[in-house]
């Protein structure tokens, strides 16, 4: 019989995703969450409803809970929350107000809440089939078993397209973007973030784009075309350029967040010019450098891609199969750097774009990505850079 109250110990230690196991509506064990606090009775009443396991579902605060149940003993396994997103006060208050947790409580549930991994929502399902395919010895289809289809939702959808392909030959409504899309994607594939830049400033001051139309209101409109370009930017651009793909996924879902926070066109627009930067200098980080093993690039993947969480030499050695004196020698051989300050240096690098490009607290950078605390990072942040994060933000 497993062991369900070790199985969610290890469980947890391996991926940081709060897990909780149930018998009879009862939880018997639980790791990684709060301290003294219900779990999330409005989510299991949804998810125990579900008419087949496993199954998922996403909270208002956006964060996504999973249900697994297990033949041997009619119990059921709890997961989450976890989130595709940066976390903000905003998301932290929502939480909380969720579950009744009083206000005083705040700095906790956000320490909670941001050592939590991010997960996409895709990676979070494939958690599930792996959680039952353990369990239950089942192997299960992602796409059979969490998406239905709908025979009426695709007829509906075809009139929706021959609709709009009328309007848009009423209104003249061409998509002339293809070329520019293509010229996007090489320079994002070569990491050429200058060429970027100047590709970006020259195309919209000399040739402004035709567009298709995506939505009536123009702020859903900018919205609808960012998020089409970003996906296709991190999954066409990036990830053939040589980023990780889960990063890649990650930084997606980042900024499609971001992006539906924004209230105006401008702001979108603005965004999606740092967004193809931030892609196009991220690909030139990851390309492998001259003179750097397969091994110790490994390595140093593994390190931009774990920034919020705590992470260890020995970990870093046990990535590559290695020893930890082999692997802090080799590193510091090949980098001129130890593994720490390489360490410091990407989330020094992390805090940069953080501080460019969203609206986090630096107190929640702070505990994104993992320092001691909010003073430390910022006197880290100042001896790095020779400037305050705060005069950073405001130049």
């Amino acid at each position: 019989m497993c062991d369900f109250c070790a199985f969610c110990r290890y469980f947890y230690a391996s991926r940081y995703l709060p897990i909780a196991y149930f018998e009879n509506d009862v939880c018997l064990y639980s790791e990684g969450f709060p301290r003294d606090i219900p779990i999330y009775q409005s989510v299991l009443r949804i998810l125990t409803a579900a008419r087949r396991t496993p199954a998922a579902y996403t909270a208002a605060d956006t964060g996504i809970y999973g249900i697994v149940r297990t033949s041997e003993t009619g119990g059921y396994l709890l997961l989450g929350p976890a989130y595709s997103g940066h976390i903000t006060k905003e998301l932290v208050l929502s939480y909380m107000a969720d579950n009744a947790i009083p206000r005083n409580r705040e700095q906790e549930i956000s320490q909670f809440l941001y050592a939590i991994p991010h997960y996409s929502y895709n990676r979070f399902l494939h958690v599930l089939l792996f959680l039952h395919l353990i369990l239950n010895g089942e192997a299960l289809s992602i796409t059979e078993h969490f998406d239905v289809s709908d025979m009426s939702y695709e007829h509906e959808m075809a009139s929706r397209l021959t609709q709009h392909s009328l309007l848009a030959r009423e209104e003249q409504q061409e998509h002339g973007t293809y070329f520019f899309e293509r010229r996007l994607l090489e320079y994002v594939k070569q990491g050429n973030p200058e060429q970027m830049r100047k590709f970006l400033l020259e195309t919209v001051m000399q040739m402004p784009m035709v567009e298709g139309k995506l939505a009536d209101d123009p702020l859903r409109q900018a919205k609808n075309l960012f998020l089409g370009t970003v996906a296709l930017v991190g999954k066409d651009g990036a990830i053939p350029g040589g980023m990780d793909i889960e990063q890649a996924y990650q930084l997606i879902d980042t900024y499609v967040q971001e992006c539906e926070r924004l209230q105006s066109v401008d702001a979108v627009k603005n965004l999606q010019f740092n967004m193809l930067i931030d892609f196009t200098s991220r690909v030139a980080q990851a390309q492998m450098p001259e003179g750097i093993s397969e091994e110790i690039f490994s390595c140093m993947q593994y390190i931009a891609t774990h920034l919020t969480q705590a992470i260890t030499v020995p970990e870093v050695a046990a990535h590559i199969g290695k020893s930890r004196a082999y692997t802090a020698a080799k590193f510091k051989e090949e980098t001129g750097r130890s593994v720490g300050e390489y360490i410091t240096e990407c989330r020094m690098k992390e805090a940069k774009n953080l501080l460019r490009h969203t609206n986090m607290s630096l107190a929640e950078i702070s505990a994104y990505l993992h320092f001691a605390n909010q003073p430390y990072f910022q006197n880290a942040f100042k001896k790095y850079f020779g400037i305050t994060p705060a005069k950073y933000r405001n130049q």
